[in-house]
């Protein structure tokens, strides 16, 4: 009985190491479905027809690039500000931002509105072991900064913010 025991534990173990990883990005490929849909079967020779407004064409064609734009990840930013709507203007959160791009060139600054809260999340990071550096960071200035899980969007990502070395001393975060 130990013997077919152990020979079942050397199998699952031999197999559970066999396995390659996939080191290659994985490709995009362009298939239309309508056009799919009109070429001939070759194993029965057979086609389809399609009728019909074209209009639906042209959505199909739109929808499609609407997906394409809005690829997204679930990653982390870092919060510097939670501010409620009613108590501030939104010309003064804009220079909050734009202060916040200055202290820390190369990292991007996103201002949100969920309601009734204005936020300003700063960042784009895959994992929250990422975002830790950015938070020491910035916690000398924003002292209740903290990592929040964000939908961030690939688009986001394709300007990057310049990086450059900060000059002075860190501050105190200023009023808003």
């Amino acid at each position: 009985m130990n013997k077919v025991l152990f020979i079942l534990l050397l199998l699952f173990l031999s197999h559970r190491g066999a396995g390659q990883v996939d080191t290659l990005a994985p490709r995009e490929i362009e298939v239309s479905f309508l056009e799919e849909l009109l070429v001939p079967d070759t194993l029965s020779g057979g086609s389809a027809r399609l009728e019909g407004d074209a209009r639906v064409n042209l959505l199909v064609e739109l929808m499609t690039g609407v997906n394409r734009r809005r690829f997204s990840f679930t990653g982390y930013r870092v919060q510097i500000l939670s501010a409620n709507a009613s108590r501030v203007k939104l010309d003064s959160l804009q220079r909050y931002v734009a202060r916040f791009e200055e202290y820390y060139p190369g990292t991007r600054a996103y201002l949100q509105y969920t309601d009734p809260d204005f936020k300003v999340r700063v960042g784009n990071f895959r994992s929250k072991i990422e975002a830790i550096p950015l938070l020491k960071k910035v916690r000398r200035r924003y002292p209740s900064s903290y990592i929040v899980k964000e939908t961030i969007l690939l688009k986001e990502l394709l300007d990057p913010v310049p990086e450059e070395e900060t000059g002075g001393e860190d501050v105190l975060m200023d009023s808003f």
